[in-house]
């Protein structure tokens, strides 16, 4: 995987913020599973923030709020994402 430093405004990282919130991100389960599905998709997500990480993983299940965060990713880094 390649790593890649991104510089975002102030105000970008709050509206972020604000909606990893909404969507209630920080209240995720840890780990998300279909164990009826043998080949898919694995993925994992951590946030740090300047007190707390938080790590998602997941192997063909997702939270409900997938797409929505993926959209606010989109939207954060003005790119394609998932």
């Amino acid at each position: 995987m390649k790593k890649e430093t991104i510089n975002l405004s102030y105000q970008a990282l709050e509206d972020f913020r604000k909606t990893l919130d909404r969507i209630n991100v920080f209240d995720w389960e840890t780990h998300y599973e279909d164990s009826g599905i043998l080949n898919g998709t694995k993925w994992s997500l951590e946030i740090v923030l300047e007190d707390q990480r938080f790590k998602f993983t997941g192997s063909n299940a997702f939270p409900e709020e997938w797409e929505e965060f993926c959209k606010s990713i989109r939207t954060l880094l003005e790119r394609e994402f998932w």
